[in-house]
């Protein structure tokens, strides 16, 4: 990774390691431009080194020892109501941390459906002065980037012909993750009451892709919605 000093002149600075800053400056540095990533966060209270773990106690702040959260003597807290009050320290987590939401979202990729794309128009129900617009861009439009994306960061899940999910013109490159127990149960319980259940697509890869290992044992989702 490049690292440049504060007087050199670069083509672009990106605000946020998270998932878009993270992925629009891999994208600029692969077409050959020069890119610097200003990021306020470090890397999580406890730095780089330390691997995300299933302890929920420590990862979900539930504790004053949460390791996904920034180093508050570091990164400050602090809110106020209207901008002539004083800022007084914040009374909640501040997780700014390098690799932004991706750390802790828990990889659930779906995609927008196209009515949402034109909701204004479509949704009588939306009353007159909310300042809710149509998108400037259609489904039909975005729809190569979300491949794009899905093939570049290997998204697992099964590609399903329903109007509840989005149409696709290319099927997911890894299978959807394993079923486990409670995907199991709830896969009972919905075809009792005659539901149909698909894997959701998860950033999870469940098979080796573009020299990354598979993770399929962490336990912690089944995939199934």
């Amino acid at each position: 990774m490049a690292q440049f000093t504060p007087s050199t002149t670069v083509d672009f600075i990106v605000i946020g390691s998270g998932a878009a800053g993270g992925i629009m400056a891999k994208q600029l540095s692969v077409a050959g431009f020069s890119v610097v990533v200003l990021e306020q966060g470090g890397w999580g209270k406890y730095g780089r080194e330390h691997e995300y773990n299933k302890d929920e106690w420590l990862n979900l702040n539930l504790s004053d020892d949460d390791r996904l959260m920034s180093d508050p003597s570091r990164q400050r807290n602090t809110f106020r109501r209207n901008d002539k009050a004083k800022a007084v320290p914040g009374n909640h987590t501040y997780g700014c941390v390098v690799g932004g939401g991706t750390v802790t979202y828990g990889g659930s990729s779906w995609r927008h459906l196209p009515y949402e794309f034109k909701e204004a128009s479509m949704d009588p129900t939306i009353p007159s002065g909310t300042g809710m617009v149509d998108w400037p861009v259609s489904y039909e439009e975005l729809e190569r980037y979300y491949t794009q994306a899905e093939w570049e960061m290997g998204v697992s899940g099964l590609r399903v012909n329903s109007p509840f999910v989005a149409p696709m013109t290319k099927d997911y490159p890894v299978p959807p993750v394993p079923l486990k127990s409670s995907g199991a149960l709830f896969n009972t319980a919905a075809d009792k009451l005659g539901l149909t259940v698909v894997p959701g697509p998860l950033a999870i890869i469940t098979k080796p892709y573009m020299g990354r290992a598979a993770c399929v044992n962490c336990g912690i989702c089944s995939g199934y919605g």
